[in-house]
């Protein structure tokens, strides 16, 4: 079956023109019902232009609107009136869908009113400038996606995209405020982040900091809880995948500065447009603040984006794509009068470079071919640097074969040498040296994945998708093989309604309980943690932009390395035993977007997170029955403001009693209020200016941890931002 299945793929691939029909893809763009008239602002003169980007969903309804170019107080009016505009939705085939477009809107006195005394003025929209389709956008189940633009505007996220993370469905955290997360009860280690299908190891800086991506950089980021597509492999919990922006020539830019750190990002295009060059990063100057607030603190972080794209032909792109982030913090403690000791408590660095050729196939669909390079590294017990190189190739293509099916398919190949590298003031001779070198010898991981899967049209009111995903996992002499099959069902049976299904198996090696760039732990003798995972859940549009999901979920982890969920069971030093875990829960998730006038959400989370070692089953260490997000955003024009407020459930509590199944002991619960306030101004024809000022955990609660009230993790911030 496997062998007629791999041929299958081959022959859609290769077979020549002539003996294969092509599917040219038809897309319509979507249409005004009627075309407004859009009032002349009051105390305005003269004519003026307005761009608007706006995102119409696949009912013909206005999702988002922003300003690309146009001076107030034009722009102003101009996107308020377009967010009550209703169109017919773009087609593809015949088919509703999402899309984007650049809709121009001209205003001009009408009349011979003299330009002091404007009273009988209007603009009008003169249609849509160009259209990008986002049919993508209609979500898979078990995904949660938030643009960059609502981000922006999401009180306590510092316009980061990734930090809209924790107020997901599904995700609870290990401590508020700390970038590590439990996602249906798979730990940070069995969740994988990838920026542009490029596999990084952490995305947070250090010490609450912010994204390791500066936030112009990105389009969109989806957190997939379970049963992901099967182009993401190699880890058995959740996937978070950002999506950058798409290469754009005209010239732009955006920057930022906060009290501890400043980032910019500027593109441009070069050959006629043909060619765009992007640069940016975040540098961080934490030293005068910590200075004040811990002088024996001492803290680091710096980043970097860089991107060159080339049209090698109107089908063809090719891109050369680098990032990078470093990461320090130490505490210098006094040994006596005339000497002092830095112990450094978190060092850590990673690059990526990425060249890719994407191509449009004839026909319809595309094909992506990429290599990267990447270089980790991790400071370890003040004993060695943990260094991690890795090489790695994908492909990934879809094609479709008739207008309701299509074949997606793709293959991974990753290469990481791993070793420890003595630091220079290290004794080697050392046994607590020669130890940490026995666990972690020099030695080449590898892994070879191969997958595909169909998307297929059984009606307008039925898409099913399977996938099958195969990976080769090689650790010196150890071997594994994982088949992991998974299934996604959406059906429509009536109009703004979706019933969404999904179940899969997922595989990955063994891991640290928290990502630890350039080390990986040797134990793949003992099989690889694999997860089963299946959810059903409903989603409803309903009148006023309101979303509403509710989806119930369970998930079965087998031979996982989690050291803490069963972290009451470890004494220090135990090597962390294979354990099983098992969750289950209901998330229901109502929203408006952000990007509206009046926008914001609410977020719950109910379940039970439990694991077992042998015989003895019990409460993971991080069960949190109860998580609620809640946000509230509006849009006064030159002011935006929010709040949000976030409550969970203490986890069980060890040294408080049992933690068996039932009534455990728990720590108190947790909340937190974040608030944002915007002030925004234009600058001449496209540029604008914000003062922004943010908190994160304003009323600087404490959260009570195994019995103990943690210091309060806050987060104030103020500062500039800006663009053109």
């Amino acid at each position: 079956m496997l062998i007629r299945w791999l041929a299958f793929v081959v022959v859609v691939t290769v077979l020549p023109r002539p003996l294969w029909a092509e599917v040219p893809e038809d897309v319509t763009p979507p249409r005004l019902l009627v075309a407004p008239r859009v009032p002349y602002p009051q105390h305005a003169t003269g004519r003026a232009e307005v761009l608007l980007v706006m995102t119409i969903d696949d009912r013909g309804e206005v999702v988002s609107v922003d300003v690309e170019r146009g001076s107030e107080p034009f722009a102003a009016t101009a996107a308020t009136a377009a967010r009550g505009w209703r169109f017919v939705p773009a087609l593809r085939n015949g088919r509703p869908i999402r899309s984007r477009i650049l809709h121009r809107v001209e205003f001009a006195p009408l009349g011979a009113t003299p330009p002091e005394t404007p009273t009988v003025e209007e603009g009008e929209a003169h249609g849509v400038v160009d259209v990008t389709v986002e049919g993508e956008l209609q979500l898979p189940p078990s995904v949660t996606s938030l643009e960059r633009e609502e981000v922006r505007r999401l009180p306590g996220a510092f316009g980061d995209p990734f930090r809209a993370i924790e107020s997901m469905p599904g995700v609870t955290p290990i401590t508020s405020g700390l970038p590590f997360f439990f996602v249906r009860g798979a730990p940070p280690g069995n969740i994988g982040y990838f920026i542009d299908g490029v596999r990084v190891p952490y995305l947070f800086h250090v010490g609450a900091g912010p994204a390791v991506i500066h936030p112009a950089f990105v389009d969109r980021v989806a957190l997939y809880s379970g049963g992901y597509p099967a182009r993401f492999g190699r880890y058995s919990g959740a996937v978070v995948s950002a999506t950058t922006k798409n290469p754009d020539p005209t010239w732009h830019g955006e920057g930022n500065l906060r009290l501890v750190d400043a980032g910019a990002l500027v593109e441009g295009g070069f050959a006629d447009g043909r060619g765009t060059a992007l640069i940016g990063g975040r540098y961080a100057y934490t030293g005068l603040l910590l200075s004040l607030l811990s002088p024996t603190a001492t803290v680091r972080y710096r980043d970097y984006q860089a991107r060159i794209s080339y049209d090698v032909t109107d089908r063809e792109r090719l891109s050369l794509v680098s990032f990078g982030s470093y990461d320090y913090l130490s505490e210098t403690r006094r040994v006596d009068d005339a000497t002092e000791v830095e112990n450094v408590i978190f060092g850590t660095e990673f690059y990526r470079v990425d060249a890719r050729l994407e191509s449009r196939l004839r026909g319809g669909g595309n094909l992506l071919a990429a290599i990267t390079w990447g270089y980790d590294r991790s400071r370890v017990l003040q004993l060695r640097n943990g260094d991690g190189h890795m090489v790695s190739s994908r492909l990934r293509f879809r094609r479709p074969v008739t207008e309701d099916l299509s074949v997606n398919a793709g293959m991974n190949l990753q290469l990481d040498r791993l070793g420890v590298d003595p630091l220079k003031h290290v004794d080697p001779e050392d046994p607590t040296v020669i130890t940490f070198a026995g666990l972690f010898p020099p030695r080449t991981d590898a892994g070879l994945g191969l997958w595909a899967g169909l998307s297929w049209a059984v009606s307008r009111r039925l898409e099913v998708s399977p996938e099958l995903r195969m990976d080769g996992f090689f650790d010196g002499d150890a071997r594994a093989l994982a088949v992991d099959p998974r299934l996604r069902v959406v059906a429509r049976p009536v109009e703004g309604l979706r019933l969404l299904h999904a179940v899969g198996v997922a595989s990955q090696p063994p891991s640290f309980a928290v990502p630890a760039p350039g080390l990986a732990p040797a134990d793949l003798e003992d099989g690889v943690q694999r997860a089963v995972q299946a959810s059903a859940g409903v989603e409803l549009s309903l009148p006023e932009k309101l979303q509403v999901s509710a989806t119930g979920f369970v998930a079965t982890q087998l031979d996982m390395t989690d050291a803490i969920g069963i972290q009451q069971d470890l004494d220090a030093g135990t090597v962390v035993p294979r354990s099983m875990g098992s969750s289950k829960g209901l998330e229901v998730h109502v929203r408006r977007a952000l990007t509206e006038r009046l926008g914001g959400f609410i977020s719950y989370t109910l379940s039970r997170t439990s694991r077992r070692l042998g015989r003895r089953r019990f409460l993971a260490a991080t069960d949190r029955p109860h998580v609620l997000h809640s946000a509230l955003t509006y849009d006064l024009g030159r002011w935006r403001t929010g709040m949000r407020f976030t409550l969970f459930s203490g986890a069980p509590n060890a040294d408080r009693g049992d933690v068996a199944p039932g009534r455990p002991a728990r720590d108190p619960a947790f909340y937190r209020l974040d608030f944002r306030v915007e002030k925004r101004w234009s600058l001449g024809g496209t540029g604008w200016l914000s003062l922004v000022i943010e908190a994160l955990n304003a009323t600087f609660n404490r959260e009570v941890v195994r019995g103990q009230p943690n210091a309060p993790i806050a987060i104030p911030s103020i500062g500039l931002e800006g663009g053109f």
